[in-house]
């Protein structure tokens, strides 16, 4: 018997993403355990955690940023089907990029 979408164990892919990593603040070690962590409470297998050292979100758009469109591509390739931030500015900066990056991965 096949579990239903709702029920299936996620498989997750991570994104940390960083401008300048600072000791004693939002660094990358932080937004990494903060995902492992979260997908070990809800029992999700954490297939990969890509991270983006050095990557300002003001200064490249989203899709621009290689370690963005890795974790897309885990993904879109359907090893993973869900996208785990630390926060959602992690991954989009604005309403409109917010809006366009869950279109995509609504698809």
């Amino acid at each position: 018997m096949a579990l239903s979408p709702d029920l299936k164990k996620r498989r997750a892919v991570g994104y940390v993403r960083i401008s300048r990593d600072r000791e004693n603040e939002t660094s990358t070690t932080t937004q990494h355990k903060a995902i492992e962590a979260y997908c070990v409470t809800r029992g999700w297998d954490l297939v990969d955690v890509i991270i983006e050292p050095g990557q300002s979100a003001f200064k490249a758009s989203r899709t621009s940023r290689p370690g963005w469109r890795k974790a897309m591509d885990v993904v879109n390739s359907g090893a993973a089907d869900a996208f785990v931030v630390w926060k959602v500015d992690r991954a989009a900066r604005n309403t409109l990029d917010l809006l366009r990056f869950v279109e995509e991965l609504e698809k």
